[in-house]
């Protein structure tokens, strides 16, 4: 496993649609259009994101096992995004993923998702993903195996 930190600043009271502008995709995964995350009340704050790199295929169980062995927790959306600011040269090498915060496909829900912790149902989770040139916030299934070119974003407890 190998792990590099970073230091990002992470404003929770900004809206969902104005962190995702500031990353400047080229392409939003369409389920986030309208979507915004509960505001909270809390400030601005620097955070130390870890980028985690297994280097080997892993369910998300697996890794989030091994973040708590670590006293580690998974990054929100909020937080991988505030990373892609901070950092745009090396939020965009490698897929770097959320498992902090899962969208869960509701057919009862307005906005059509929600983001809320583990239930059943179909759940995905965001990732910053370079698609041929193409800086793209994308969801992808959390049920599935994570390859091993991917990274985790995480934070310690």
């Amino acid at each position: 496993m190998f792990n590099t930190t970073y230091t990002a600043a992470v404003n929770y009271k900004q809206s969902l649609a104005d962190m995702i502008a500031a990353v400047h995709c080229d392409w939003v995964d369409p389920f986030f259009d309208g979507y915004n995350l509960p505001i909270q009340d809390k400030d601005a704050t620097e955070v130390a994101i870890q980028l985690i790199h297994f280097n080997k295929d892993m369910s998300s169980k697996n890794i989030l096992d091994e973040f708590d062995k670590r006293g580690l927790r998974p990054a929100t959306l909020p937080e991988l995004l505030s990373f892609s600011v901070a950092y745009p040269g090396i939020a965009w090498q490698f897929p770097v993923v959320a498992l902090g915060s899962v969208v869960q496909h509701a057919h009862d829900i307005e906005d059509g998702l929600m983001f809320r912790p583990y239930e059943d149902g179909h759940l995905d989770v965001p990732r910053l993903w370079n698609d041929f040139g193409n800086r793209c916030l994308r969801l992808r299934c959390f049920e599935g195996d994570w390859y091993g070119y991917y990274r985790f974003a995480a934070i310690s407890k």
